[in-house]
């Protein structure tokens, strides 16, 4: 009986995860298993929902391989609702572990469907952060928004994003409120706002600290405090590093090293990491996932493992 007859891997499990390739891909998030860390979050975001004082603003910090980015699509499907190709299945997925938070996160407390977030996915690179988040922000007003040519602050944006390398350089201040002020236009027609989510954050991280002059670092701080202007937010932030936030910094001056400190500080570090069961979970659904479409493979199965023991 050969092994390749009995298993094989679904193919979600071959690549990495790509936040901006595999929020189009329907299947991208099928047979995700949720951890108690991830219900946790979904969680303390659906209280955010409903204006309860809470952050508005994580990080989720944890190795290679924890599943970190995984999670952050299946978040994004949450509350991108009919926007994002996977969201019927991130909701069974969170419906099958907790029907309560899934009823809460897709419906506010009068038992209205809640309107979608315009996911924001971006993914770190060697480069200034603030030319991303304007790109970034732009697409997806574009790509979800059908009537994004009415939208003023969209214009504003673009103008914006096109002073760019030139004399006239932006700030992170003039990106913030040109971010807020698109959210709060959107949410006008019918969404929720924006949730901004950064894949790869250490990246970014280590380009400002090579170049502590361009103050890019400080668009975090302020977007997370932007996520608090409104008692409803229209703003959501979710980051995604592999070591701690101040590791980035430690080859800064202690000045500098203070004030990286006080952006960490604007938001809630979440430990991200798996449980040995968990973990062993999410590596058994991929191998018995064909074996699932195939039940006379069952038996077949049941016996390799006990000719194994």
């Amino acid at each position: 009986m050969r092994l390749n007859t009995l298993f094989s891997v679904a193919p979600r499990y071959t690549r990495s995860i790509s936040l901006e390739r595999d929020i189009e891909n329907a299947q991208a998030v099928a047979g995700y298993v949720l951890t108690p860390t991830g219900r946790d979050l979904l969680a303390r975001v659906s209280r955010t929902l409903d204006g309860e004082p809470a952050h508005r603003a994580w990080t989720l910090t944890g190795p290679y391989g924890s599943g970190k980015s995984a999670f952050a699509l299946l978040l994004a499907a949450v509350l991108g609702g009919r926007l994002v190709a996977g969201f019927k299945s991130a909701r069974q997925i969170v419906e099958a572990y907790d029907p309560g938070l899934a009823l809460k996160l897709a419906k506010n407390p009068h038992g209205r469907a809640r309107s979608p977030f315009i996911p924001v996915v971006i993914t770190g690179s060697a480069t200034g952060i603030l030319r991303s988040v304007l790109v970034a922000v732009i697409a997806s007003t574009e790509a979800y928004c059908p009537d994004y040519k009415s939208l003023s602050a969209l214009r504003a944006t673009k103008k914006l994003l096109a002073r760019v390398g030139t004399e006239r350089e932006i700030n992170s201040s003039e990106v913030v409120a040109a971010v807020t002020t698109l959210a709060g236009e959107v949410r006008k027609l019918h969404f929720s706002g924006f949730v901004i989510i950064i894949d790869e954050l250490g990246k970014f991280l280590e380009f400002a600290a090579q170049h502590p002059e361009l103050n890019d670092i400080f668009i975090l701080q302020q977007l997370a405090e932007a996520t608090a202007q409104k008692p409803v937010p229209e703003l959501l932030v979710v980051t995604v590093l592999h070591q701690a936030f101040d590791q980035y910094a430690s080859g800064l001056q202690a000045s500098l090293r203070n004030e990286w400190a006080k952006v960490q500080g604007r938001y809630e570090d979440i430990l991200f990491r798996r449980s040995r069961p968990a973990f062993t979970r999410s590596n058994a659904s991929p191998t018995l996932w064909a074996s699932a479409n195939s039940p006379t493979s069952w038996p077949d199965v049941r016996r390799f493992i006990r000719l194994q023991r």
